[in-house]
């Protein structure tokens, strides 16, 4: 501790102080922790379905070609020359990320919350 800060403590106790606005604790918390979310149209939704289902479907008849091993080399391979190491080490950090967020905050990303 330095000499001086017993009086710079005392100087800024001696500061005059505005008292905070009325309910400032309530509106701060209505900003961010109730604030409404942002919902996901129903027909949005279903896209994201289709398009699920249609990536599923691909995935499966190319699996079961008789050139499957070729197709997975082939994407394999254009994997490895396509994406730059960095490019994946950053893509696994925000996978690990947004993982530890969900699994911290019990937040699903629906429409709904958990509530303590």
């Amino acid at each position: 501790m330095r000499p001086y800060d017993d009086d710079l403590d005392r100087m800024l106790a001696e500061l005059p102080m505005a008292e905070p606005p009325a309910a400032l604790r309530a509106r701060i918390i209505a900003a961010t922790v109730d604030a409404p979310r942002i919902a996901i149209a129903s027909w949005e939704s279903a896209l994201y379905g289709v398009l699920a289902a249609l990536v599923v479907w691909g995935a499966l008849v190319i699996a079961r070609s008789p050139a499957a091993g070729a197709y997975a080399a082939a994407a394999i391979a254009w994997a490895a020359t396509a994406i730059h190491l960095p490019t994946m080490l950053w893509t696994a950090a925000g996978g690990v990320v947004a993982l530890w967020y969900l699994l911290l905050t019990g937040n699903s990303g629906g429409g709904h919350r958990l509530r303590a």
